[in-house]
């Protein structure tokens, strides 16, 4: 795993509680606590997407440690994301 002080720990854990914010204020606001799940599907999605991008512009720009730490975050966001969908659309 990750050692506490590394970049990909520092973004990873960054980008899951920002996702898990988001999720719960979206939720919130639209009052639907059981959609929870596929709400941070999304929004974990849409931030590894964001991440991609990032990590593919900073490793073109010569920043190789980050642009590795925003990749491999982004990885392990859209697997989280995948399965926070499936596991709800299996469930109902």
């Amino acid at each position: 795993m990750f050692k506490k002080n590394s970049p990909e720990f520092k973004i990873l854990a960054i980008s899951i509680i920002i996702s898990f914010l988001t999720t719960v204020i979206t939720a919130i606001g639209y009052s639907s606590y059981k959609d929870m799940p596929v709400i941070f599907g999304i929004v974990a999605l849409a931030i590894a997407i964001l991440e991609l991008f990032i990590g593919v512009i900073l490793l073109v720009a010569g920043s190789k440690e980050s642009g590795k730490g925003f990749l491999v975050t982004a990885g392990i966001l859209l697997l989280v994301s995948g399965a926070s969908c499936g596991g709800y659309a299996l469930m109902s």
